[in-house]
Protein backbone atom coordinates (compact mmCIF):
# COMPACT_ATOMS: atom_id res chain seq x y z
CA UNK A 1 0.00 0.00 0.00
CA UNK A 2 1.74 3.37 -1.22
CA UNK A 3 1.93 6.63 1.57
CA UNK A 4 -1.07 8.44 -0.06
CA UNK A 5 -3.16 5.35 -0.33
CA UNK A 6 -2.29 4.27 3.35
CA UNK A 7 -3.22 8.04 4.48
CA UNK A 8 -6.83 8.23 2.39
CA UNK A 9 -7.60 4.51 4.25
CA UNK A 10 -7.13 6.26 7.61
CA UNK A 11 -9.18 9.32 6.35
CA UNK A 12 -11.92 6.81 5.00
CA UNK A 13 -11.90 4.72 8.66
CA UNK A 14 -12.43 8.18 11.01
CA UNK A 15 -15.33 9.13 8.51
CA UNK A 16 -17.19 5.30 8.48
CA UNK A 17 -16.47 5.27 12.38
CA UNK A 18 -19.74 7.65 12.77
CA UNK A 19 -22.12 4.26 11.94
CA UNK A 20 -20.09 2.18 14.56
CA UNK A 21 -21.14 1.33 18.24
CA UNK A 22 -20.18 4.00 20.90
CA UNK A 23 -15.84 3.72 21.66
CA UNK A 24 -14.81 3.31 25.06
CA UNK A 25 -14.28 6.88 26.28
CA UNK A 26 -16.79 8.82 27.90
CA UNK A 27 -16.23 12.06 25.38
CA UNK A 28 -17.18 10.11 22.79
CA UNK A 29 -14.16 10.35 20.81
CA UNK A 30 -13.31 8.23 17.81
CA UNK A 31 -9.43 7.56 17.71
CA UNK A 32 -8.16 7.67 14.34
CA UNK A 33 -7.11 4.24 13.19
CA UNK A 34 -2.83 3.99 13.99
CA UNK A 35 -3.29 6.40 16.94
CA UNK A 36 -2.76 5.36 20.39
CA UNK A 37 -5.68 4.95 21.72
CA UNK A 38 -6.89 2.71 18.36
CA UNK A 39 -6.79 -0.64 19.75
CA UNK A 40 -8.41 0.17 23.31
CA UNK A 41 -11.10 1.68 20.91
CA UNK A 42 -11.97 -1.26 18.69
CA UNK A 43 -12.00 -3.41 21.73
CA UNK A 44 -14.88 -1.19 23.17
CA UNK A 45 -16.80 -2.46 20.19
CA UNK A 46 -16.86 -6.31 21.29
CA UNK A 47 -19.77 -7.63 22.53
CA UNK A 48 -19.51 -10.06 25.25
CA UNK A 49 -19.28 -12.87 23.82
CA UNK A 50 -16.92 -11.68 21.09
CA UNK A 51 -13.85 -11.81 23.22
CA UNK A 52 -12.39 -13.45 26.32
CA UNK A 53 -10.65 -11.70 29.18
CA UNK A 54 -6.72 -12.47 30.01
CA UNK A 55 -5.52 -10.81 33.29
CA UNK A 56 -8.90 -8.28 33.12
CA UNK A 57 -7.68 -7.55 29.20
CA UNK A 58 -10.25 -7.77 26.57
CA UNK A 59 -8.55 -10.20 23.93
CA UNK A 60 -10.60 -10.25 20.66
CA UNK A 61 -11.76 -13.67 19.00
CA UNK A 62 -11.79 -14.17 15.22
CA UNK A 63 -15.57 -13.75 14.73
CA UNK A 64 -15.53 -10.07 16.35
CA UNK A 65 -13.18 -8.59 14.62
CA UNK A 66 -15.02 -10.20 11.27
CA UNK A 67 -17.88 -8.26 12.35
CA UNK A 68 -16.19 -5.11 13.14
CA UNK A 69 -14.12 -4.71 10.48
CA UNK A 70 -17.24 -4.65 8.10
CA UNK A 71 -18.58 -1.87 10.00
CA UNK A 72 -15.85 -0.05 9.70
CA UNK A 73 -13.66 -0.79 6.50
CA UNK A 74 -16.80 -2.18 4.34
CA UNK A 75 -18.26 -5.42 2.66
CA UNK A 76 -15.72 -9.08 2.73
CA UNK A 77 -15.73 -9.84 -0.98
CA UNK A 78 -12.98 -12.58 -0.52
CA UNK A 79 -12.25 -14.85 2.31
CA UNK A 80 -9.75 -17.60 1.57
CA UNK A 81 -7.65 -20.15 3.64
CA UNK A 82 -4.73 -22.76 2.34
CA UNK A 83 -3.11 -25.22 4.33
CA UNK A 84 0.98 -24.23 2.85
CA UNK A 85 2.86 -26.75 4.98
CA UNK A 86 1.45 -29.94 6.86
CA UNK A 87 3.59 -32.28 8.12
CA UNK A 88 3.17 -35.42 9.87
CA UNK A 89 5.33 -35.96 12.97
CA UNK A 90 5.63 -38.65 15.97
CA UNK A 91 3.83 -36.26 17.96
CA UNK A 92 0.98 -35.61 15.36
CA UNK A 93 -0.17 -33.33 12.64
CA UNK A 94 1.20 -30.25 12.22
CA UNK A 95 -0.45 -27.60 9.64
CA UNK A 96 0.84 -24.13 8.69
CA UNK A 97 -2.50 -21.99 6.65
CA UNK A 98 -2.49 -18.85 5.33
CA UNK A 99 -6.11 -16.65 4.79
CA UNK A 100 -6.22 -13.88 2.19
CA UNK A 101 -8.82 -11.17 2.97
CA UNK A 102 -10.60 -8.88 0.69
CA UNK A 103 -12.49 -5.83 1.79
CA UNK A 104 -14.17 -3.97 -0.52
CA UNK A 105 -14.31 -0.59 0.99
CA UNK A 106 -17.45 1.98 1.56
CA UNK A 107 -17.80 4.85 -0.80
CA UNK A 108 -16.48 3.02 -3.60
CA UNK A 109 -12.78 3.08 -2.33
CA UNK A 110 -11.00 0.09 -3.86
CA UNK A 111 -10.08 -2.81 -1.91
CA UNK A 112 -8.12 -3.62 0.70
CA UNK A 113 -6.46 -6.83 0.95
CA UNK A 114 -4.60 -8.91 3.82
CA UNK A 115 -3.01 -11.79 4.21
CA UNK A 116 -2.65 -13.87 7.63
CA UNK A 117 -0.71 -16.86 8.87
CA UNK A 118 -1.48 -19.26 11.60
CA UNK A 119 -0.56 -22.76 12.64
CA UNK A 120 -1.64 -25.58 14.49
CA UNK A 121 -0.06 -28.80 16.27
CA UNK A 122 -2.23 -31.90 17.26
CA UNK A 123 -0.10 -32.32 20.15
CA UNK A 124 -1.46 -29.12 22.01
CA UNK A 125 -5.26 -29.52 20.67
CA UNK A 126 -7.38 -30.81 23.45
CA UNK A 127 -10.14 -33.71 22.43
CA UNK A 128 -12.58 -33.06 20.03
CA UNK A 129 -10.51 -30.16 18.60
CA UNK A 130 -7.39 -32.47 17.96
CA UNK A 131 -9.15 -33.76 15.31
CA UNK A 132 -9.16 -30.48 13.12
CA UNK A 133 -5.89 -29.49 13.19
CA UNK A 134 -6.44 -27.88 9.71
CA UNK A 135 -9.05 -25.88 10.82
CA UNK A 136 -7.34 -24.23 13.82
CA UNK A 137 -4.72 -23.18 11.39
CA UNK A 138 -6.92 -21.64 9.65
CA UNK A 139 -8.85 -19.89 12.15
CA UNK A 140 -5.55 -18.90 13.13
CA UNK A 141 -4.43 -17.28 9.84
CA UNK A 142 -7.90 -15.63 9.66
CA UNK A 143 -7.65 -14.23 12.97
CA UNK A 144 -4.52 -12.89 12.09
CA UNK A 145 -5.95 -11.40 9.16
CA UNK A 146 -8.39 -9.64 10.40
CA UNK A 147 -6.02 -7.90 13.39
CA UNK A 148 -3.62 -6.70 11.18
CA UNK A 149 -6.62 -5.25 8.57
CA UNK A 150 -7.04 -3.39 12.01
CA UNK A 151 -4.13 -2.90 13.03
CA UNK A 152 -4.20 -3.82 16.58
CA UNK A 153 -1.52 -4.24 18.95
CA UNK A 154 -3.10 -7.76 20.56
CA UNK A 155 -3.46 -11.11 20.11
CA UNK A 156 -6.53 -12.91 18.62
CA UNK A 157 -7.83 -15.07 21.39
CA UNK A 158 -7.13 -18.12 18.70
CA UNK A 159 -3.46 -17.00 18.66
CA UNK A 160 -2.88 -17.75 22.74
CA UNK A 161 -3.47 -21.21 21.78
CA UNK A 162 -5.49 -23.81 19.60
CA UNK A 163 -7.28 -25.26 22.61
CA UNK A 164 -10.67 -23.30 21.43
CA UNK A 165 -12.63 -25.05 24.25
CA UNK A 166 -9.69 -23.57 27.13
CA UNK A 167 -9.89 -19.93 25.78
CA UNK A 168 -13.39 -19.65 25.51
CA UNK A 169 -13.85 -20.44 29.00
CA UNK A 170 -9.89 -19.45 31.13
CA UNK A 171 -8.66 -16.21 31.94
CA UNK A 172 -5.75 -17.45 32.97
CA UNK A 173 -2.92 -17.58 30.21
CA UNK A 174 -1.40 -20.94 32.31
CA UNK A 175 -4.37 -22.87 31.45
CA UNK A 176 -3.75 -22.75 27.66
CA UNK A 177 0.12 -23.91 27.76
CA UNK A 178 1.07 -27.59 28.18
CA UNK A 179 1.38 -29.02 31.66
CA UNK A 180 5.38 -29.07 32.13
CA UNK A 181 7.60 -31.99 33.13
CA UNK A 182 7.34 -31.78 36.78
CA UNK A 183 3.49 -31.13 36.59
CA UNK A 184 3.65 -34.89 34.35
CA UNK A 185 5.37 -36.54 36.57
CA UNK A 186 3.75 -35.64 39.72
CA UNK A 187 0.48 -36.54 38.35
CA UNK A 188 2.05 -40.44 37.02
CA UNK A 189 3.61 -40.48 40.89
CA UNK A 190 0.58 -39.85 42.54
CA UNK A 191 -1.27 -42.13 40.45
CA UNK A 192 0.96 -45.01 40.99
CA UNK A 193 1.26 -44.08 44.85
CA UNK A 194 -2.60 -44.47 44.98
CA UNK A 195 -3.20 -47.33 42.81
CA UNK A 196 -4.90 -45.24 39.98
CA UNK A 197 -4.55 -46.12 36.65
CA UNK A 198 -3.22 -42.99 34.99
CA UNK A 199 -4.85 -43.12 31.26
CA UNK A 200 -7.66 -44.01 32.89
CA UNK A 201 -7.52 -40.99 35.32
CA UNK A 202 -6.94 -38.22 33.03
CA UNK A 203 -9.66 -39.49 30.29
CA UNK A 204 -12.27 -39.46 33.19
CA UNK A 205 -15.21 -37.68 34.25
CA UNK A 206 -14.55 -34.10 32.87
CA UNK A 207 -11.22 -34.95 31.76
CA UNK A 208 -10.57 -35.58 28.24
CA UNK A 209 -6.55 -36.45 27.10
CA UNK A 210 -5.38 -39.48 25.10
CA UNK A 211 -1.74 -38.94 26.58
CA UNK A 212 0.21 -37.07 29.67
CA UNK A 213 1.32 -34.83 27.13
CA UNK A 214 -1.74 -33.40 26.30
CA UNK A 215 -2.52 -32.33 29.77
CA UNK A 216 -2.82 -28.30 29.79
CA UNK A 217 -1.36 -26.75 33.18
CA UNK A 218 -4.74 -25.35 34.10
CA UNK A 219 -5.87 -29.30 33.78
CA UNK A 220 -3.00 -30.58 35.08
CA UNK A 221 -3.20 -28.46 39.11
CA UNK A 222 -6.98 -29.56 38.29
CA UNK A 223 -5.78 -33.19 38.11
CA UNK A 224 -3.60 -32.77 41.10
CA UNK A 225 -6.09 -31.36 43.60
CA UNK A 226 -8.43 -34.76 42.83
CA UNK A 227 -5.55 -36.89 43.34
CA UNK A 228 -4.95 -34.96 46.65
CA UNK A 229 -8.54 -35.26 47.49
CA UNK A 230 -7.82 -39.06 47.04
CA UNK A 231 -4.48 -39.15 49.34
CA UNK A 232 -7.41 -37.09 51.91
CA UNK A 233 -9.82 -39.91 51.84
CA UNK A 234 -12.04 -39.62 49.16
CA UNK A 235 -13.47 -42.65 47.48
CA UNK A 236 -11.23 -44.00 44.50
CA UNK A 237 -13.82 -44.64 41.62
CA UNK A 238 -13.65 -47.70 40.87
CA UNK A 239 -13.35 -47.44 36.86
CA UNK A 240 -9.94 -45.86 37.51
CA UNK A 241 -8.13 -48.18 39.77
CA UNK A 242 -5.80 -50.30 38.97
Amino acid sequence: MTKSAEAELFEEVQEVNDNVLAPISDENKKPMLGDIGWTDYVLSLLEKNEFVLVKEKRIPKTEGLRRISTKIFGKVVRSNSNPVQVLYTENGLITVATHELGIERYGNEGLVEVTGMGDAREEFLSTPFNQYVSANASTKAMGRAYRDLLQLQVLVAEELNSVNDIITTSDDPDDIKPADSAQQKAIVSTCKRLGVDVDKFISFGSFKHSSIDKVLKGTARKMMAVLNGYQSGTEIPKEIQL
